[in-house]
């Protein structure tokens, strides 16, 4: 025991008659001196201390030394033990059996069990790997290295444990299997620590070093794509993100306003998948069972209601008679031959309806050929409809769950369902024609039969919501009145590219406009505004380079006016829309390739009354390779997916925002290519759009979910929650006046 005043640093070794070694640490309490010894330690009874300052020599029993568990105090009295404070004497005095080592039947391998003590000292000798993270870390694992051997002995040694998971993150077979995006990843830290095969779960190489990102799918190629390592994720020492963490394997990473990290977990089916049908003689598509496709201006233009007065004048023909005659209606054959031509709709099995529908107070005029069920037939694997006269709202409505989506049928518009699409849903009509001006009816004509262009889905995983229904999931019907329901939870329209949108807007609605600025086929303008974005970045423009964005997932700009095609854009969206002038909020995304995607959240505008009072739409613009902009209910769960191509338009109202989560959805592996994609988002005030009662309440940090995952570490737009005062605007040199986000109170 060292006298007063004297201090004993450890560790200390001590030496025995053995020759054994060991480390001995004297830790002082309040007013005696202790000592902790090594568990498995056993000695003689004579103990020698060397490397202690004082010279102490200290002596032990043999007993005591052999049943050495935990802390042996030496010297101190019962009336000082029981003096002590609470939380010491819990520490030193605990009373709870603690296995010293773990053994394994076999070859007699052993481990070491996590106590609190150890922990503790975990903590004090190497830092979080959050800290670690971009640094170099080498001394910090030089113990590591140095037990190497031995740590591979004992992991080899050590039988299949199961870990537990976090709610988001990805199970395991979600796309069959394995899953698709770990393919990718081969030997590259695919999340199974060093027992997984190919992998060493700290990404790139594998090993115990900093985390690195997956290698890219490949280069574009395009002689207009500059090759520039401009991309900060792969910077040396850059830091990982939540998303690149989880496309390693990483597992228990979530979020605030994300649904998951995980890639994997948007590698499902859709409930609906919604295309676009360019109008023309055959559908180009490779259609899966999920897919719904809208093909407007299909039989006739949308203004031009010639094709509806000769095709009601031949159903007024049926009113005597209880069978239909395609002979006798010459136009109806040749609609339904050209529906059938489009969609590759075999004869054989083929079932047809005909509705007319003159007005709320009369009774539907129908009529059915081949056996039309009010289900759709075991044989049959899609619906299509021809829509002529006034615009009806086709309704789709989820059973159970209750959500419910509304298709307006234009004029002359052609829409197809896939089994799977059409039996997950109830479906009938909403708005009678007389409801709206113009005083004329609506016919629709329906066939029934299997397309030579529907495959089932191979590559994707169950639909979750299907999973939990079973057997209930694909019990959808035809023709199911659903007169009673005023507002949607989506309203889908798909508008031809014109150089104003035509109809009224609901903050309900989601509106497709394909080829709105460049066609398909046309990439010059994706390839423009990357030259003139690295222009604008090597001219030293402020806040121009790209910056990793959501927790790594994309690339975005914080400035990009360097850009003339960018102005472009915004000025022609915004004549499109009638969206106000000075209340504009832009984006600039970059996804680079393949391999990136966006999580699900929520605009701002859902849960900051600051920014709803200047924004209540959302309206984006892609340019590049085609991706999915995907939709999430927020309280089922229920998935919506939305092919983008280059040149579309995309627009989704208040409501919708606040009742969906939207993203942009992962690539499976073998999918991944290396061209781009460019969406440039615009939010603002649109003065055409219509208020209408019963609009959801904004969202709550409690309906958002807890923790953070917005683009950085600790950054949150949520300005009216938090309070974040602007550190700029104190310092009197804030550039963004209004549209700060944080707060200049």
């Amino acid at each position: 025991r060292p006298k007063p005043g004297r201090s004993c640093m450890g560790p200390l070794r001590l030496s025995a008659a053995r020759g054994t070694c060991a480390p001995l640490r004297l830790l002082r309490g309040r007013s005696a001196w202790a000592l902790r010894l090594p568990r498995r330690l056993v000695l003689p009874a004579g103990i020698h201390c060397s490397g202690c300052p004082s010279g102490t020599t200290l002596c032990i029993a043999a007993a005591l030394v052999c049943r050495t568990r935990g802390t042996r105090r030496m010297g101190a009295t019962g009336r000082e033990r029981r003096s002590r404070s609470g939380r010491h004497a819990r520490r030193a005095y605990s009373r709870e059996k603690s296995p010293v080592t773990r053994r394994y039947d076999g070859d007699g391998g052993c481990r070491q069990v996590a106590t609190a003590a150890r922990a503790h000292t975990r903590r004090q000798r190497s830092r979080s790997d959050s800290r670690r993270r971009g640094r170099d870390n080498s001394g910090e694992h030089a113990r590591s290295e140095r037990q190497g051997e031995s740590r591979a002995c004992l992991s080899a040694r050590q039988p299949e444990r199961e870990r537990s998971r976090s709610e988001d993150a990805p199970k395991k077979g979600a796309a069959g299997g394995d899953s698709a995006w770990a393919d990718r990843s081969g030997g590259f830290g695919r999340g199974g620590g060093r027992q997984a095969e190919g992998g060493g779960g700290r990404g790139h190489g594998g090993g115990r070093g900093r985390l690195a990102p997956l290698p890219r799918p490949g280069t574009d190629d395009d002689e207009r794509f500059q090759q520039l390592d401009d991309d900060p994720r792969y910077f040396e020492g850059a830091e990982l993100g939540k998303a690149q963490k989880a496309a390693l394997g990483v597992q228990g990473l979530g979020g605030r306003n994300t649904a998951s990290f995980y890639p994997e977990s948007t590698l499902v089916r859709p409930a609906m998948r919604v295309f676009y049908g360019r109008p023309g003689a055959r559908c180009e598509e490779s259609l899966k069972t999920d897919d719904v496709v809208v093909v407007p201006d299909f039989f006739c233009e949308e203004s031009s209601f010639e094709a509806y007065d000769r095709l009601a004048e031949e159903m007024r023909t049926l009113e005597g008679s209880r069978d239909a005659d395609l002979g006798e209606m010459p136009l109806c054959r040749q609609a339904v031959a050209r529906m059938c031509e489009y969609f590759a709709i075999a004869e054989d099995g083929r079932a047809l309806r005909l509705s007319f529908c003159r007005g709320p107070r009369e009774e539907p005029l129908a009529r059915e050929l081949g056996g039309f069920a009010r289900r759709l037939p075991e044989a049959a694997d899609c619906l299509a409809t021809l829509a002529l006269g006034a615009t009806r709202e086709l309704v789709c409505r989820r059973p159970v769950t209750g959500e419910s989506l509304f298709f307006p049928q234009l004029n002359g518009a052609l829409t197809l369902f896939g089994r799977d699409a059409c039996l997950r849903w109830n479906q009938g009509m909403n708005i009678h024609p007389q409801d709206q001006p113009g005083g004329r009816g609506h016919v629709s004509i329906t066939v029934v039969g299997k397309s030579a262009l529907l495959g089932e889905e191979t590559c994707l995983g169950p639909l979750p919501s299907d999973e939990k229904r079973g057997a209930e999931a694909l019990g959808g019907r035809l023709d199911v009145p659903c007169g009673d329901l005023a507002r949607p939870s989506m309203r889908i329209i798909t508008a031809p590219p014109r150089k104003r949108y035509g109809m009224p807007l609901r903050h309900d609605d989601v509106v497709v406009v394909p080829e709105f600025f460049c066609p398909e086929e046309d990439w010059d303008t994706y390839y423009q505004l990357l030259k003139e974005m690295r222009r604008s970045q090597t001219e030293g423009a402020s806040k121009a380079e790209w910056v990793s964005w959501h927790e790594g997932a994309h690339l975005l700009s914080h400035n990009p006016t360097g850009s003339r095609t960018y102005h472009r854009v915004l000025d022609r969206i915004c004549d499109y829309f009638s969206i106000a002038p000075g209340n504009r909020g832009t984006r600039f995304n970059w996804y680079r390739d393949g391999s990136d995607w966006k999580p699900f959240h929520h605009d701002s505008a859902a849960f900051n009354e600051r920014r709803a009072r200047t924004q209540n739409t959302t309206i984006g613009i892609s340019f590049g390779a085609a991706r999915e902009l995907a939709f999430r209910h927020a309280k089922s769960g229920e998935l919506l997916y939305f092919p983008q191509r280059n040149g579309m338009l995309f627009y989704f109202g208040r409501d919708a925002n606040i009742v969906w989560q939207h993203g942009i959805n992962a690539l499976p592996s073998q999918e991944q290519g290396a061209k781009g994609r460019i969406s440039i988002i615009l939010w603002g005030l649109c003065t055409a759009a219509v208020d209408e009662a019963g609009s959801p309440p904004m969202l709550t940090d409690e309906s958002r979910g807890k923790g953070k995952g917005k683009g950085k570490g600790g950054f949150s737009m949520h300005v009216e929650g938090s309070r974040q005062p602007c550190r700029d605007f104190q310092a009197g040199r804030c550039r963004y006046g209004d549209r700060c986000r944080f707060s200049h109170e």
